[in-house]
């Protein structure tokens, strides 16, 4: 027999399944069903090639291995949390884009277990499987590019870590846990920029859920405002922790004054690109794009929103999921770029919400059907099913190079390999490399250093006040370190470039080729969807190519 439930609306507690029934076994079932199914998805795409922003995020990874902090040799506008983190998975499970992976499949069960205890705390055991699930299936679905290992995946965790650590602070008002859950939010803020929002997110937690009706004997009610001003103090004294760290050690690196000009000043001529009046129109283009897989669950965390208003659970937990499900949403927001993989942070409120409808379901039908939780429970694994097979494409493919082009196109993601192969195979350790494009994945895969921080040509290709500076930097950059070889990328996903902005550019490298008698030596030619022709040696000097998407690689003369 289930759990017996109250009847009072105000005197409801998180409910706990026991062992002893079906029903009591059952979100232990689906939770472990979930995470095996999720782990059969992951590990087929642990070796999938490097997409540019992993490649990114690996390479900053890789110089802080070797000792060099971030914005010294390589400069971006995102914040250094996540860097840190690549660097620290790269550790463990090695540099290479299956090690990544292998990081990047533990940070996503991280994230599943830490939603499964969230929503078991807040409302009960089905509500957390179910909010688990959903968590696992929609971070890993490709139309979020989930396969990623995205700086929001590490935002998403330490947020999760965060939001547990607050919950545990107000049930055990213990100031510990609310110094660690100020931490954890710390380093979710320190991984993007939009995860700083999560900080305003965490007082909430505090202060809504301080439950003070288990007070010692005798203890005056007086002391709970008290109790709650220790708590918050105790929070802020834990974000500081990070944020402090992190801002001492870049100024000991002596990089500061950089970090300082590519995360918080330059980051304001790039978010203000798209104007107000265009963000509705992003978002509606994209929205129908991330729901597209799984729409279903889409729906369904919708339907959570009035279910929420119907739960029995107490007034101040509906109002934190609330809040929470706002801050969530926020974090897609800035910029209006609203692409795909910004949604991930929000991925957490949406199982929430499809675990609050079914517990809504259970606990309404649960009166009259005892056996709620079966038929629920076997109609979310019918519509989990039913999206896997709608997207067996993504989730089954078995060829990793058809899938990368099934999800990028003509990126050239696949022919990253060779022809990072190639340098590392053509050059000495010390040797420098430029990439004439936005394609740092080939400086990790050599294992080469960049003659330039500038490791992306979009910030040198569009209108803004920083243009000439930026421009002029790269330039005497790349002439100061006199690169050995030099790989021109003819792909317009690497540009998307404003109509004669890089002009200026291109006649400067084409200059510099010439007058120090740079050689084409190696060409991947991207004929997309057809197979890549690759070309090397002494043909790589005539060879004609047959595509505008390519990668030509050019080594210096002697």
């Amino acid at each position: 027999m289930g759990p017996k439930r109250t009847t009072i609306m105000s005197n409801w507690v998180p409910q706990r399944s026991g062992f002893g029934t079906i029903s009591g076994r059952l979100p232990i079932i689906l939770l472990l069903a979930g995470i095996l199914l999720i782990c059969f998805i992951r590990i087929r795409l642990l070796s999938l090639p490097l997409e540019r922003d992993e490649g990114e995020y690996a390479y900053f990874g890789q110089l802080i291995l070797q000792g060099i902090p971030p914005y010294s040799m390589a400069y971006n506008l995102k914040l250094p949390g996540t860097y840190y983190s690549y660097a620290l998975l790269m550790a463990v499970f090695g540099q290479s884009a299956r090690g990544i992976h292998v990081g990047l499949m533990a940070v996503c069960l991280g994230s599943m277990l830490l939603t499964y205890f969230i929503a078991r705390r807040l409302f009960d055991d089905y509500a957390g499987a179910i909010a688990a699930v959903v968590v696992g299936l929609v971070s890993a679905s490709p139309t979020l590019y989930g396969q990623a290992a995205h700086a929001n995946h590490f935002v998403t965790f330490f947020m999760l870590t965060g939001f547990y650590l607050l919950l545990l602070a107000s049930y055990r008002h213990g100031l510990l846990f609310s110094v660690l859950g100020g931490i954890a939010m710390g380093f979710a803020g320190l991984c993007k920029q939009p995860g700083l929002l999560f900080l305003l997110f965490g007082p909430f937690v505090l202060a809504i859920l301080r439950d003070n009706t288990d007070r010692p004997p005798g203890s005056s009610p007086g002391g709970a405002p008290r109790s709650t001003l220790l708590s918050l103090l105790a929070y802020g004294a834990g974000l500081i922790i990070p944020i402090g760290l992190m801002l001492l050690g870049l100024r000991f690196a002596g990089v500061f004054d950089r970090f300082w000009f590519w995360t918080m000043v330059y980051p304001q001529a790039y978010g203000s690109r798209i104007p107000l009046t265009g963000a509705w129109m992003n978002f509606k283009a994209r929205l129908p794009e991330v729901a597209s897989v799984f729409t279903v669950l889409w729906v369904m965390a919708g339907l959570g929103v009035p279910a929420l208003l119907l739960h029995p659970a107490r007034a101040k937990i509906r109002v934190v999921v609330a809040i929470f499900l706002f801050f969530s949403f926020l974090t897609c927001i800035p910029g209006f770029l609203f692409r795909q993989h910004y949604f991930l942070p929000l991925v957490p409120a949406l199982g929430i919400m499809v675990g609050v409808l079914i517990a809504t379901i259970n606990e309404r039908a649960g009166k009259r059907l005892r056996s709620a939780p079966l038929v629920t429970a076997a109609l979310f694994a019918v519509i989990v099913a039913s999206g896997l097979i709608m997207q067996r494409g993504f989730f089954f493919e078995p060829n990793l190079t058809e899938l990368c082009r099934k999800l990028y196109g003509g990126n050239p993601f696949p022919e990253s390999l060779p022809v990072a192969e190639y340098i590392k195979q053509n050059t000495r350790e010390d040797d420098r490399v430029f990439v004439y494009g936005s394609e740092p994945q080939l400086y990790f895969y050599s294992n080469r250093k960049s003659a330039t921080g500038y490791i992306y040509m979009y910030d040198l290709a569009y209108h803004h006040p920083y243009l000439g500076r930026m421009q002029s930097d790269m330039i005497r950059e790349v002439e100061l370190n006199r690169p050995r070889m030099i790989v021109y990328v003819s792909t317009s996903m690497s540009w998307l470039a404003e109509p004669k902005v890089v002009d200026p550019l291109s006649d400067w490298l084409a200059g510099y080729l010439r007058r120090n008698r740079y050689v084409p030596v190696f060409w991947a030619d991207i004929n997309f969807p057809r197979d890549t022709v690759y070309v090397s040696g002494e043909m790589a000097r005539t060879y004609a190519r047959k595509s505008d998407n390519c990668m030509v690689v050019f080594r210096r003369g002697d």
